[in-house]
């Protein structure tokens, strides 16, 4: 019986020097001396009220992988266990290197008109931290160039292209996605409101109390919600 993660109820997002020297250790060995940066990584929170006594969420010993104790677990704890695992050892991990290329076309249409046309691909050079959040094997099986899906063929400036027939499309602008429980609680981070510890009981009153219901993971306002909120803004604007 033992340990795997530090206190759990903490946003901060340091971690102590004896974890990040286990951690530079365990990429070493693991991923190999060139996915270690130079220097330790070191990162500050920007929440207001954040707990920064605790350390960060992390594994107590970044040498037991989520393979090595996958029997000892459940499915829900193997999934939270990965998670904090990699999120660990990726964040002292060497930045990944990516290739971005963007070319801009002139196209002339068969009636005489000109459109501007874009492509953008890219490529990665280095997968660097990417390595953690993906399976060694099929690390390995790729070549250094990656995935080759987004890129782009060798173009010049001033190339003349193989004329190709071009699908046009239009969109229109997308009213702002829908919180997701996760994203409602990175807002509350960004504004101060609340602590981990209450988050929770925050998401499961408006769930409770028919505020709101959840639809693919969006949290979609109900009438008793929206009554709710049309009061507090009448009565209490200073806060609401």
């Amino acid at each position: 019986t033992v340990g795997l993660i530090t206190y759990m109820r903490t946003d901060g997002v340091q971690m102590a020097p004896e974890a990040i020297d286990a951690s530079r250790r365990a990429i070493a060995d693991q991923f190999g001396e060139r996915y270690l940066p130079e220097k330790a990584r070191f990162y500050s929170t920007k929440a207001k009220n954040a707990q920064e006594a605790h350390e960060a969420i992390r594994p107590t010993d970044f040498n037991r992988s989520p393979d090595k104790v996958r029997r000892h677990l459940d499915g829900d704890q193997l999934r939270l266990y990965d998670l904090i695992w990699k999120r660990g050892i990726a964040s002292q991990m060497a930045s990944a290197e990516i290739e971005r290329t963007t070319v801009e076309i002139t196209a002339k249409g068969a009636d005489g008109r000109v459109a501007g046309l874009r492509a953008t691909g890219s490529v990665i050079r280095f997968d660097g931290f990417i390595a953690a959040y993906t399976d060694q094997k099929e690390d390995g099986e790729q070549s250094d160039d990656g995935d080759e899906d987004g890129r782009l063929p060798e173009i010049n400036a001033g190339e003349k292209l193989a004329k190709e027939k071009i699908n046009s499309t239009q969109h229109f602008t997308e009213p702002p996605p829908r919180y997701s429980e996760a994203s409602l609680i990175k807002k509350m981070e960004e504004l101060g409101i609340g602590r981990p510890s209450t988050y929770a009981a925050t998401l499961a009153t408006l769930r409770d109390r028919d505020y709101v219901t959840i639809d693919k993971r969006k949290l979609i306002p109900q009438a008793k919600g929206r009554l709710v909120t049309a009061f507090l803004e009448n009565f209490f604007k200073r806060y609401v």
